[in-house]
């Protein structure tokens, strides 16, 4: 495949890719962007600058900050923030990072670790943010914010 030569290959094949045409024939009525698969190799998508170029263009990629926490938590959990996506709020980009640690306890460590180097300021951003799915999913944010003891400090400092 051509897009495996190298990150800027990926790029341009992304670049290039009718998404609107390709999307627009979905069997699913409420997806509006292209998902990854459980274990899916993200590094050249983010060298590449492919999968932030796709957001920025209105195309999300479902899965990406599950699976970028899988290999690189604290990148992941810090960029969620800054992240150029009008489809995807910050609130599900971050949710989707931290779940990366629900069926993986190196995994969970890894995420326990980049909050526990996050500033006050960031961590308040990043729990405010993921307050916000509890809305939409109570149950889902309950057991995901049990596996975070930093996501449960008020006051913002170490236990």
């Amino acid at each position: 495949m051509r897009a495996e030569t190298s990150p800027s290959a990926l790029k341009d094949l992304c670049a290039r890719m009718p998404w609107l045409g390709i999307l627009s024939g979905s069997r699913d009525p409420f997806s509006n962007g292209v998902s990854l698969p459980d274990g899916a190799k993200v590094t050249p998508w983010i060298e590449s600058g492919a999968a932030e170029a796709m957001a920025r263009d209105g195309v999300p990629i479902a899965n990406f900050f599950r699976e970028w926490a899988k290999t690189d938590p604290a990148r992941a959990i810090g960029q969620a923030a800054a992240w150029d996506d009008p489809e995807t709020p910050y609130s599900m980009r971050v949710t989707n990072a931290l779940a990366a640690g629900l069926d993986s306890p190196e995994c969970r460590e890894r995420i326990s670790r980049a909050l526990d180097e996050l500033s006050r300021e960031e961590l308040e951003k990043l729990t405010a943010g993921f307050a916000e799915y509890a809305v939409m999913n109570r149950k889902g944010y309950e057991e995901i914010a049990d596996l975070y003891p930093a996501l449960n400090r008020k006051d913002g400092s170490a236990e």
